[in-house]
């Protein structure tokens, strides 16, 4: 495939720059710096009895996450639910300790030194949502050499069970055989998942941080809601670990090579 030759022969190269900005919080700074919104945060803990404190001061939705980590690693966004906090994804309650503690298991036992393992701090951060209350939608909007190539946009049902849309710089819907994440993403007509809002907001905020950090590649994923988009991560990774999980037609593999140069 032409876009995983160019990526593949990209990323054997010495260590790039943009990893600096991979973990959270470093990547956090970088959009603040570029003037893209974030979420508010509501603190950071190394521990357990930390993250709970930081918990039991928060009124409306957050999220849990580590510091470093991929594919929902660690990450759990919440709402109070009476004494005990509400998942967003499952509807599960527990108790700030027992969040808490999960969040710490993760840490403590993914010591396998990958790049998607779970690393403090935690930063309990504000939750993006959407207008019925849960969890927004992820953004991912995909850069080849500080262009924009396409986005995406899914939504959860459970922690990982999710739908999706793609579409061009342009804003033209991706054919579903253009873009394909494999059996755990079904996809769907792009008309029942509209186009985000904060469309070409998203695009010209990727491309700054592309440029910014000179990848080659560079995923910048967003959140948003009525008032804004927010910036949440960047990774020059397409797909966890690398995997070549996502399997593209033949015409935007095209085009996408061609953008390599």
């Amino acid at each position: 495939m032409g876009f995983y030759r160019h990526y593949q022969a990209w990323t054997q190269q010495r260590h790039h720059r943009v990893w600096d900005h991979n973990p959270k919080l470093a990547g956090r700074d970088l959009a603040k710096s570029l003037g893209i919104p974030v979420p508010a945060l509501h603190g950071l803990a190394n521990g357990p009895e930390g993250v709970a404190r930081i918990m039991s001061g928060v009124s409306g939705a957050f999220v849990l996450k580590p510091n470093q980590g991929s594919t929902t690693r660690g990450v759990q966004p919440l709402r109070r639910d009476g004494d005990g906090f509400r998942s967003l994804w499952t509807g599960e309650v527990d108790t700030a300790e027992g969040w808490a503690a999960r969040m710490h298991e993760h840490c403590t036992r993914d010591k396998s030194g990958h790049s998607d393992s779970a690393r403090r701090p935690w930063l309990v951060e504000q939750c993006i949502t959407g207008p019925d209350g849960s969890a927004a939608d992820d953004i991912r909007v995909y850069a080849i050499r500080g262009t924009v190539a396409w986005v995406h946009r899914s939504r959860r049902q459970g922690r990982l069970a999710r739908y999706y849309a793609n579409w061009t710089r342009d804003g033209e819907a991706l054919p579903m055989g253009q873009v394909d994440y494999s059996t755990k993403l079904p996809g769907r007509d792009p008309a029942d998942l509209p186009r985000p809002v904060w469309f070409r907001d998203n695009i010209d905020a990727a491309e700054r941080v592309a440029r910014d950090t000179g990848a080659d590649f560079l995923r910048v994923d967003f959140y948003e809601d009525a008032e804004s988009h927010y910036f949440g991560e960047l990774t020059p990774c397409p797909g966890p670990l690398n995997r070549q999980l996502i399997r593209f037609g033949k015409e935007l593999d095209a085009a996408m090579a061609e953008m390599w140069g």
